[in-house]
């Protein structure tokens, strides 16, 4: 056994062992903060740390002389103490712990070990030490054993203690004998602290100054605060002067020249404060304070540096207090202090006059303090105007700087983040902490991955913070970006694997299984480029049925449709964040589909959703651009910018011949019945039924349906190229023959003729809709007849298929073989694989150019044009030939041209091809995209464009598209229009969603802003944190608007309070409008005491409206552990449980309680403690998955039936924390007061 390993014999507790665990996760990387954060003291918190730091290395829980968790590290963090899984964990690594030596198997043995034994082993290996140490550190590891075998002595239970004292469990142990009264001193001769009995230092203290007519103190300055509370508690009538001596506090300083004995205290101070700040809960105290020490009536001096001055004295005109205690509340009421009092009496009066004379002596040996006093106490106490307090209150939720509590890593990796990342990080992470989910759709090209993968990291380490299990996120995205996202995860340090949308939703892919698991269990759940989940599928019902407490969507084009887009994301974000008249909307017109979005509706769905928005746009991203140049620079260390987008057209010179034989072509498909998508079963399902449909309008759409997708797919084909068409008429194997395309890999498609002949024998699908269906759907020899015809009609478009020539694929190699001289790299796009193989042999033999190919088939296709094509690629000349699955996500911003080989039926797909190389961090000043001019007869129609929505939907059924109809005449679609509504589309985007934070933008930037650029820009970059910065305006009625800064634990907060109603509002854009009407013709007046009146009564109402602060999720989530703690109490009463009563009963005070207790904390912990509840659920066999938005209140009947064990509710008491008061966290104010 080496040295190290006898280390690890000193460590017992294992659940401090688990807590450097999870403290090395969430980015700690020093033995002085691990040991200060796990509680030690800090003389001693780094040899506190090690100890625990060398156990998890023994034990291969951490990598050796680095700060990284090992696999077998992060597995034993995310699972449950004292559990199963953390036994069966650590069994494996003292098995695997080779230090161990032969203590490793006595841990594991069955019977008790040998302790004399192995007391001897030890000493054989380190004979250096004392028999005695060794026999202790052996038995201290042999301890472990009950924590391997699971008898683990139970903590003490926090409800046994009493609840008056609850905020003082740290200090005191409640397994410790009681202290008897009459065992205590008198504290009125000996003040002293004792937080249980409400004996307090400041009991003695202060009627004893009150009563002076002269009072001198001498304090540490960090007793500022205090002394302005008690100053502000003296009655100004009286004649009464008070003197103060400012010492040192031994704990902070700075570093000064030696043998300066006439430096003072005076830069200590003014640093120390006007970092911290004061509360403006204590602004009328300030407000006194400084009108007393212009009076006269306070008085202050500042000690010299050195010698250090760490007297404490309380010296009134009949006593004085000397002793431990500092002038805070910690030393006059919270922590054990030891002090002496002399009074009156004539035992005390010789010592009493001699403290007198050394606080004189101390009083004349200080220097005059009292112009700097005033200054600093205007500076903490900062009136400022409305304007400034707006702008400061907007920066704390726009610019994300307190998500950089959470961004520190070893590699400074974070320092490569924009402004931009850093700004989006923190947005999304203010939402993701409001309403538990978010959805990313920031334009494309903005470095959205790169975002992403850090607020998963930050979101991981804020769960640390609060002590949340730990667990690692799931990601699942498009198949071509599964590594860009796994590089910038690991840069992260975010060790999770990337998931493939394909391994998702294909029940053939070797890790489906693994994936579905992870996704339907995971807690942290992010989907990159999520608007492929939003129609029906089962990859969609997986994703919908997950347990997550976290979702993060990313997608730049969440509405492809119109709002009902919204209806199929709202339940991955968390139905219950919504209010009751939006769900209502969701369950009529979204699930339920009984009457039809109307204005309002829509309205309050935009509002909704856009509650769970962080969007930006190309034009903000460049104007925040321009407001920091120089931090935006890209891997080749150039400046970022979004390149100037300039559009071209080309045309393709179709022959008369070409043009005759596509318009023949088009006729055809007009007949096609679409027979090949009726082999499903017409059946009208009850879950139809229940959306409004009948037999007659379903058949129908169904048949309709049919005949235009049966149309779009020859129409789609024919505009690619001639042996796509083919490949559609006879298949893959046909078409590669036909056209020599030896090289052509990629699986069978197509193929209807022969699709046709097998469905032909099989007769027409089964319906029990008889009555509505056409002859041909109802007898087989119909139906065959019907398949007759659709084959012929197939093979009279072979033919004119057959007869096209070379004309359209030739001018496209032209242009390619054209623009290759003015782009060095070119992406050229089609959606249709086996055009792009037809092209590439036609420009085959070139030596001036390369010719790549990547469609959905070959991984190595597509990796080796990301390589050519990735930003800084040395790459010769190149034409990438690209399908429609490189369209999304992938970067080629290297190219500085895109060619549109076919016309995109879909506006996304046409806004995703001009992103790969559109993005901010192009190298390029100017990109081109260039779109086809076809002949009318090939040319997109609004048709097309129909059948291109049906086939996009994939499920006919709900789709919410306007069906073509034979006489309908087509509407070409030139590509000028498709460009006109690509803007309109991106306009659409915002004007159908505002994300959450434009109405805080709208406040300081645009038309109506209220906040001009330079305020604003002045407050954004302050580092100040002036935490009373005051704004007092004239007012009709009292009102109040209050910011709460972002910290570890929790997001900024705005809330506004009408002082009359005392309606607290914390909508972002319900205090924006509040903000617009009564600021608009604002008048800012002085901060004096009738401000801070009405100012203190708004933060009275406040406090009291604690809950209302909450997201409308935990809102909800209280209310509905309330319900269930007195449904559970009343079954405890009938049962006699007198214990499990007592733990609800607490439980319940605490959830209506007017403490300030931390609620976020209360709901989070009850929010846990239910969670394997909704596992349960969701999880349930034969459960019809998307039935129902997902919402808290559908598990309330489950866990009335199976509540929650009484451990967890223990538990859940144990979590309870006190918070600080919302007035100390207020960050800027703006009062409304009225009568002035």
């Amino acid at each position: 056994m080496r040295g190290v390993a006898l280390r690890l014999v000193q460590i017992r507790d294992f659940d401090r062992l688990r807590l450097l665990l999870s403290l090395i996760a969430g980015g700690v990387a020093d033995l002085r903060t691990a040991g200060r954060r796990m509680g030690a003291g800090a003389k001693h918190a780094a040899r506190h740390a090690r100890y625990y730091r060398d156990a998890a290395e023994v034990l291969n829980l951490l990598e050796r002389d680095r700060w990284i968790l090992t696999e077998l590290g992060l597995r034993l963090i995310a699972v449950d103490p004292c559990s199963a899984d953390e036994r069966a964990l650590l069994a494996h690594a003292v098995g695997s712990a080779e230090d161990l030596g032969a203590i490793a198997p006595a841990l594991l043995a069955t019977q008790e070990p040998d302790l004399d034994a192995l007391v001897e082993y030890a000493c054989t290996q380190l004979p250096d030490l004392a028999h005695a140490t060794l026999e202790r550190r052996v038995r201290d590891i042999i301890s472990w054993r009950a924590r391997l075998t699971g008898r683990t002595a139970p903590k003490p239970r926090r409800h046994e203690i009493d609840r008056q004292h609850r905020w003082q469990l740290d200090l005191f142990d409640p397994t410790a004998p009681p202290i008897e009264a009459a065992e205590w001193p008198d504290p009125r001769r000996l003040p002293f602290n004792w937080p249980k009995d409400r004996i307090r230092v400041e009991h003695v203290v202060y009627p004893d100054l009150r009563e002076s007519d002269e009072v001198l103190l001498v304090m540490g300055y960090t007793s500022l605060q205090h002394l302005c509370d008690f100053v502000g508690s003296l009655d100004i009538d009286l004649p009464r002067r008070v003197r103060v001596v400012f010492g040192n506090e031994p704990f902070v300083g700075r570093d000064v020249p030696a043998r300066r004995p006439t430096d003072t205290l005076r830069q200590d101070v003014l640093d120390y404060w006007l970092e911290r700040g004061v509360s403006i809960r204590h602004a009328r105290a300030v407000l006194v304070t400084l009108e007393a020490v212009r009076a006269g009536r306070l008085a202050t001096r500042i000690a010299r540096r050195s010698p250090g001055l760490h007297a404490k004295m309380f010296i009134g005109s009949e006593t004085a207090t000397i002793g431990s205690s500092n002038f805070t509340y910690p030393g006059l009421a919270g922590q054990l202090e030891a002090n002496v009092r002399l009074g009156p009496r004539a035992a005390d009066r010789q010592r009493l006059d001699e403290a007198r004379r050394l606080g004189e002596i101390y009083w004349r040996l200080a220097l005059p303090f009292d112009d700097p006093f005033i200054s600093l106490l205007e500076q903490l106490l900062r009136k400022v105007s409305w304007q400034e307090a707006l702008a400061r209150a907007c920066a704390e939720l726009l610019e994300g700087e307190w998500a950089r509590l959470h961004l520190r890593d070893e590699l400074g990796y974070s320092e490569r983040l924009w402004p931009s990342q850093l700004q989006g990080i923190g947005q999304a992470l203010y939402v993701l902490m409001e309403v538990g989910s978010v959805l990313i759709a920031d334009a494309t090209g903005s470095g959205k991955t790169r975002t992403g993968a850090w607020l998963l990291r930050t979101l991981r380490q804020h769960l640390v913070a609060m002590g949340r299990p730990i667990a690692d996120p799931v990601l699942v995205s498009p198949p071509t970006v599964t590594e860009i996202w796994a590089n910038e995860l690991h840069e992260a340090e975010v060790r999770v694997e990337a998931y493939s949308h394909g391994a998702l939703s294909s029940s053939r892919a070797t890790t489906h299984g693994r994936v579905v698991k992870d996704v339907e269990t995971a807690r942290l759940l992010a989907l990159d480029e999520a608007h492929n989940f939003i129609n029906p599928s089962n990859r969609s019902a997986i994703v919908t049925t997950n347990l997550a407490d976290h979702v993060v969507l990313f997608t730049a084009t969440p509405i492809n449709r119109d709002v009902s887009d919204l209806l199929g994301i709202v339940d991955l974000l968390g139905a219950d964040n919504l209010d009751d008249e939006t769900l209502k909307i969701l369950l009529e017109s979204g699930w339920r589909r009984k009457r039809p979005l109307d204005d309002d509706d829509r309205l309050r769905l935009r509002r909704a959703v856009g509650g769970f928005t962080v969007r930006r746009t190309k034009s903000m991203f460049n104007t925040l651009i321009e407001r920091e140049p120089t931090a935006y620079h890209n891997a080749e260390d150039q400046p970022c910018r979004y390149p100037d987008h300039k559009p071209r057209y080309y045309q393709l010179g179709e022959a008369k011949r070409d043009r005759k034989i596509a318009a023949e072509i088009t006729t055809l498909a007009r007949a096609l019945r679409g027979v090949l998508w009726l082999r499903k079963p017409l059946q009208l399902t009850r879950a139809l039924a229940d959306e409004g449909w009948t037999a007659d309008k379903y058949v129908a759409m169904r048949l309709q349906s049919a005949r235009a997708l049966a149309r779009y797919q020859v129409r789609v084909s024919l505009r690619s190229s001639r042996a796509a068409l083919w490949e559609h008429l006879h298949g893959t194997d046909a078409a590669r023959g036909k056209f020599g395309l030896s090289r052509l890999d990629k699986d069978d498609s197509g193929e209807v003729l022969a699709k046709l002949e097998k469905l032909r024998d099989r007769g027409p699908p089964k319906s029990p809709l008889t009555k509505f269906l056409p002859e041909w759907l109802q007898t087989r020899a119909a139906f065959r007849q019907a398949c007759d015809e659709e084959r012929d009609l197939y093979e009279q478009i072979s033919a004119c298929c057959d007869q096209l020539s070379t004309g359209r694929e030739q001018a496209k190699v032209k242009l390619l073989r054209n623009l290759i001289n003015s782009h060095r790299l070119i992406v050229a796009f089609d959606s249709r694989p086996i055009t792009l193989a037809l092209l590439r042999e036609l420009l085959d033999g070139a030596s001036e150019f390369d010719v790549l190919i990547a469609t959905g088939g070959r991984t190595s296709e597509q990796k080796a044009v990301q390589r050519a094509f990735a930003l800084g690629a040395k790459t010769r000349p190149s034409i990438a030939l690209c399908s429609n699955a490189m369209a999304e996500g992938v970067n080629l911003q290297q190219a500085s041209a895109v060619v549109h080989l076919d016309m995109p039926s879909v506006v996304r797909i046409a806004e995703q091809r001009v992103g790969r190389i559109d993005r901010m961090d192009s190298p390029h000043a100017r990109v081109e995209s260039w779109w086809p001019k076809d002949a009318d007869e090939f040319a997109l129609s609004t048709a097309d464009k129909l059948g291109a929505r049906l086939d996009l939907v994939g499920d006919l059924l709900g789709a919410n598209v306007s069906l073509p109809t034979d006489a309908e005449n087509d509407e070409i679609i030139q590509p000028e229009h498709l460009l006109e509504q690509m803007k309109a589309q991106q306009a659409r985007q915002i004007d159908l969603i505002d994300d959450a934070f434009a109405p805080v933008r709208g406040l300081i930037e645009g038309p109506r802003a209220l906040v001009d650029a330079a305020t604003y820009a002045a407050l954004r970059g302050s580092d100040a944190r002036v935490l009373s910065a005051v704004a007092t305006v004239r007012a009709a009625a009292p009102w109040g608007f209050f910011t709460i800064p972002g910290t570890r634990r929790r997001a900024p907060r705005w809330a506004f309070i009408d002082g009359s109603s005392g309606r607290v509002i914390t909508a972002l854009d319900v205090i924006a409008d509040e903000l617009r009407i009564r600021l608009a013709v604002a008048e800012d007046i002085e901060l004096d005491a009738t401000a801070v009146d009405v100012m203190d009564t708004l933060l009275a109402k406040l406090q009291a409206a604690a809950t209302s602060l909450l997201p409308r999720r935990k809102q909800r989530a209280l209310e509905q552990m309330r319900e269930l703690l007195g449904a559970w109490a009343r079954h405890s009463r009938r049962d006699d449980d007198e214990v499990r009563l007592e733990i609800i009963n607490d439980l319940l005070g605490l959830s209506a309680s007017e403490d300030q207790i931390d609620y976020d904390e209360l709901v989070d912990s009850w929010l846990a403690a239910i969670r394997p509840r909704w596992r349960q659920l969701l999880l349930a066999p034969g459960r019809r998955r998307r039935s129902s938005l997902r919402r808290l209140a559908g598990l309330t009947p489950l866990l009335k039936k199976q509540p929650l064990e009484t451990a967890a509710l223990v538990e859940m008491l144990g979590r309870v924390q006190r918070a600080k008061p919302l007035a100390e966290r207020i960050v800027a104010a703006i009062i409304g007061v009225p009568g002035k």
